[in-house]
């Protein structure tokens, strides 16, 4: 596989001075590593060190925090327990990873009112685990919000275009760790099957170890991304593929496993946050955009609808019933 040279921004300046760096990379390459970003690296570090912990314990312990449904993105899912290709209708064994995740940390008040909005799960007897998570998923979506205000400048549309759908929003935080494999994989099994990410933008740190991320490339080409000190890389989503009118297509991307003789020494650690909006927020084109002043056409999904098809087909294995 190929390493291209990844766009780095640098975020200090501000939106405006950004903006352009920003467009260009969504518009040419489909993802770019920011720098400057302001999270805390000890945090960062804190994040990974109660996170491993965590998938140390033994499965009947974790399983006290399961998901609790298809479509409630809370809490831990095991190995196996994923087919994240089936999110774009292709078929694939199971994915070799854990995940754990949680939702928004300052919901808006009321009861949930659906799955977006259900509360976290939160493992016992790990000292400063919420805490962690909690502080960590204000940071991204801080960052997240700058990175929505330099792409709305980028489309000519003003800072506040993107960010004017996130008043709600159901943005996650996930953990995924990836096991040593001392069984090879089935044929096209990998940590993480090809797929597209649902939201806005995916704001991703990893270890630097065997068997990592991959983007397919605007020619068609599988690329390794490499890990960047003090970055966060940036992806993609859906979202902004329905939002500009293919403009910025969402990245495709996959996990591969480690060659086999480093199979045993290859268990890896890496964290996404996931932008998602309103869920009331319309999958139109953005409003200035050619379309975009028109009224959406009937049977457009929302964004919550969206964001709920493709769990449900990830996590049984198919086509929503």
């Amino acid at each position: 596989m190929t390493v291209h040279t990844v766009p780095v921004i640098d975020l200090t300046p501000g939106p405006a001075a950004t903006a352009d760096l920003v467009g260009q990379a969504c518009a040419d390459v489909g993802y770019f590593q920011i720098t400057g970003h302001g999270i805390p690296r000890p945090l960062l570090a804190e994040l990974f060190a109660v996170t491993r912990r965590f998938f140390a314990l033994p499965p009947e312990v974790k399983q006290q925090v399961a998901q609790p449904a298809a479509d409630q993105v809370r809490g831990w899912s095991g190995a196996g327990s994923e087919g994240i290709t089936y999110s774009l209708d292709e078929e694939s064994p199971a994915d070799l990873k854990e995940k754990f995740d949680i939702g928004t940390v300052d919901p808006r008040p009321g009861p949930p009112t659906g799955p977006h909005h259900a509360p976290n799960l939160w493992p016992a007897g790990l000292p400063r685990f919420r805490e962690t998570w909690e502080a960590a998923h204000r940071e991204f979506s801080r960052v997240d919000t700058a990175v929505q205000r330099c792409a709305g400048l980028a489309l000519g549309l003003g800072p506040d275009a993107l960010t004017a759908h996130f008043t709600q929003p159901v943005s996650m935080l996930r953990a995924l760790y990836y096991p040593d494999q001392p069984e090879p994989p089935l044929p096209g099994q990998l940590r993480a099957g090809v797929h597209s990410d649902y939201g806005a933008f995916t704001l991703a740190v990893a270890e630097d170890r065997p068997g990592a991320l991959q983007v397919l490339d605007r020619g068609g080409e599988w690329t390794d991304v490499p890990v960047i000190p003090g970055a966060v890389l940036v992806m993609l989503g859906d979202l902004l593929t329905e939002w500009t009118d293919d403009r910025w297509p969402a990245t495709l991307h996959r996990v591969v496993n480690p060659r086999r003789d480093q199979a045993m020494d290859a268990d890896r650690l890496a964290f996404a946050f996931y932008s998602h909006p309103d869920p009331e927020a319309s999958l139109h084109v953005l409003p200035g955009l050619p379309g975009g002043d028109q009224p959406p056409p009937p049977g457009t999904p929302t964004a919550g609808e969206h964001l709920r098809d493709k769990y449900v087909r990830q996590t049984s294995f198919g086509p929503h019933r």
